[in-house]
């Protein structure tokens, strides 16, 4: 994080989820919803989440906290983490808006 924030020593954390697991990859799930943009084609949409839908990916977890902005202000985000399935890295990080 501390490369992600504009003023990472004013970091504050809010509130973090429990580990929760994972059973499609953010990335595959990105990747059917940029075809159903394009083609419109929800068969095949369909057809890919069905394939992802069980297959274990990972952990997510949720973490809420503050931090200033570029001009010192203090404002609250809420970013979700995915963890690989031994949760030795991360591979995707969504960052929500400010509060």
């Amino acid at each position: 994080m501390k490369h992600n924030l504009n003023d990472p020593d004013s970091y504050e954390s809010v509130d973090y989820t429990q580990l929760d697991s994972l059973f499609i990859n953010p990335g595959v799930k990105k990747m059917a919803d940029e075809l159903l943009e394009i083609s419109n084609d929800h068969d095949q949409y369909n057809k890919i989440i069905r394939a992802e839908k069980h297959k274990f990916s990972g952990f997510s977890l949720i973490h809420t906290f503050r931090v200033k902005n570029g001009t010192g202000g203090i404002e609250t985000y809420t970013w979700q983490f995915n963890f690989n399935s031994t949760l030795e890295n991360i591979y995707n990080i969504e960052k929500s808006g400010y509060h």
